[in-house]
């Protein structure tokens, strides 16, 4: 996840389309940081009982 400390040096400010929606993240993160840090947190769900799946599952 995104650290909010000023000691971290970010790259650049960049964004990319996700589902129809601008969604800004910074250049050397992962998608899944920059999604996560926008809010999107259920990327899929399951087949049997529809939960929720993140990037992790």
């Amino acid at each position: 996840m995104r650290v909010l400390s000023p000691a971290v040096p970010r790259g650049r400010p960049c964004a990319f389309d996700f589902e129809g929606d601008s969604i800004d993240a910074f250049e050397g993160e992962s998608v899944a940081v920059a999604l996560w840090a926008t809010g999107i947190r259920t990327l899929a769900r399951s087949t049997k009982f529809h939960r929720p799946r993140g990037a992790f599952c």
